[in-house]
């Protein structure tokens, strides 16, 4: 009797596929919903820049990272779903192997010769046909191109002064960020390892199963080809986009230490100069921080263009049964920050959604704004201008502190100040085309302009500062040889009272100079 078809060894080719199918079950499923819930849904870094109306370097990463992790997370669920399709066919295929495998036996048994409809495939055997030329080498797609997106100059040192820059800086979560790093650099190691295993069952498939004699095996390695290419170029996009995440959060921490002292400074400039001072010293700082700033949108201008979106997968493999997917409920766990040692949940809940305003009276960008950008703003109860605070105690007309309003286009050409108490309710005449005046408070203290230090109603004001510093500073003369005189002791609790009442005092005022002069503040700590 003459058998006519191939020779394979069906039990080989089971193993192979079964060894595959513990890959998929052991490690691409479970690494790969580990590193889907670590990724996300969105990028976790650039909160405040994503917020602002104008694009710059940042958010143009935000928005090309968001939509890349969304197209790894969609692309994961489509490979698995492919190479549990895959084993599915497979395992179909030598279903029927086996059952024709039967068939052929007794045909055999019987001395029958074989008709020719059965000669396509044949039935296991001992004899193993040669490799047909394949080798543990797969050619990897190249890399797509990097989804680069429009970006403006933000003109940080004339729309932006040291507090709205460190707000802007400060709205993330760090840690989250570098978690996301951690998650997308395990959602590579996931693909590369299934990739590798590919490679490792290619050679033995194509020795035991040539695909050049038999249209299924050659369907079969195709369709395996297809999918391993897919999975390396996510692979390879998925640490190279882990590698550039890391340098632009690595850059906005940089940036956020720098910008600290800076802003630390801000907060004590009143204190340490007298009025005349205060204008030219923020000044100053404005530039440092804008020179912060700069060199961040300059670092991640770079680091943007290594942002990769794979290719869409696609569901190229039928599986004739049921397949099961990544769940994007599916919680196994949560990988650990690299920096931190701590783990966060998948998503954080954004403590502020109101975006930072520019300074009234600028353009936030440099050059053309882009389409449905905005223009300079007017001083609104959500636009304040900038301002330097005025602890109590400094000024002898606020002795429960204020706010030194810095001149600008949409204020005066000299500095402000705002007594403790004065609130933002409306506008009440103009300063300027783009400007507006607020109305006083109920404390019937000046509004949102103020007046300036030294008019009549500041009277007294720079009386007050030097006598500050002249009781710091100015050597008394005691006499000497005085009988101490003890008088009753009070009751041991006032100092504390008064302690207590300062504290109030001061917290009142922070209170009031976040709710009205960092408006966009509300819920952050």
């Amino acid at each position: 009797m003459t058998v006519r078809g191939i020779a394979i060894n069906l039990q080989a080719v089971t193993d192979l596929f079964t060894k595959l199918s513990s890959d998929v079950d052991v490690g691409l499923v479970p690494d790969g919903e580990r590193a889907a819930l670590g990724v996300g849904c969105g990028a976790r870094f650039g909160t405040g820049f994503a917020a602002l109306d104008v694009q710059g370097h940042v958010k143009a990463s935000n928005v090309a990272f968001t939509g890349a992790v969304s197209r790894y997370v969609g692309n994961l669920h489509v490979h698995v779903a492919n190479a549990r399709a895959l084993l599915a066919s497979v395992e179909q295929v030598l279903k029927n192997y086996r059952s024709v495998d039967g068939v052929a036996a007794a045909l055999a048994t019987s001395t029958m010769t074989r008709s020719g409809e059965y000669s396509d495939e044949s039935t296991s055997s001992s004899v193993t046909a040669l490799a047909d030329g394949a080798t543990s080498n797969l050619a990897p797609p190249p890399l797509p191109s990097a989804t680069v997106l429009e970006s403006t100059e933000i003109a940080w040192g004339r729309a932006f002064d040291v507090q709205r820059m460190k707000d802007i800086l400060f709205r993330d979560d760090l840690n989250e960020a570098w978690n996301q790093v951690s998650a997308l650099r395990l959602l590579g190691h996931a693909l590369e390892n299934h990739y590798r295993r590919i490679l490792e069952l290619r050679p033995k498939l194509a020795a035991i199963w040539p695909a050049s004699a038999s249209i299924t095996a050659a369907e079969a390695q195709t369709k395996l080809d297809d999918h391993a290419k897919s999975v390396w170029q996510d692979a390879l996009c998925a640490q190279t986009t882990a590698k550039t995440l890391d340098g632009i959060v690595s850059a906005i921490a940089t940036a956020r230490t720098k910008i600290a002292p800076i802003h630390d400074r801000w907060q004590t400039v009143t204190v340490d100069f007298v009025p005349n001072d205060w204008n030219p010293a923020a000044v100053a700082l404005n530039k440092q921080g804008r020179q912060v700033m700069k060199e961040l949108d300059s670092t991640v201008a770079d680091l943007r263009t290594q942002i990769y979106w794979p290719a869409a997968a696609n569901h190229n493999i039928q599986d004739p049964g049921t397949t099961r997917v990544i769940s994007d409920e599916t919680n196994s766990g949560t990988p650990t920050s690299p920096r931190s040692g701590k783990t966060h949940a998948a998503t954080s809940a954004l403590p502020s959604s109101k975006p930072v305003p520019p300074l009234p009276g600028f353009s936030p960008s440099e050059g053309p704004a882009l389409a449905g950008g905005t223009g300079s703003v007017g001083v609104t109860p959500i636009t304040p201008p900038s301002t330097l605070p005025v602890p109590p105690g400094i000024v002898a007309t606020t002795p429960y502190g204020g706010a030194w309003i810095l001149p600008s286009p949409a204020t005066s050409s000299t500095g402000r100040l705002l007594p403790f108490g004065g609130q933002p309710s409306g506008s009440v005449g103009g300063l300027g085309a783009q400007g507006r005046s607020l109305g006083s408070g109920a404390t019937g203290s000046p509004g949102m302009m103020g007046y300036p230090m030294g008019s009549p109603g500041a009277a007294g004001a720079g009386s007050g500062i030097a006598s500050r510093q002249r009781m710091a500073t100015e050597q008394w003369q005691v006499d000497e040889g005085v009988p101490p005189v003890i008088g009753e002791m009070g009751p041991f609790f006032v100092e504390e009272a008064e302690i207590e009442e300062e504290d109030h005092l001061r917290q009142d005022f922070e209170d009031w100079y976040n709710r009205y002069m960092l408006p966009w503040n509300e819920g952050l700590s």
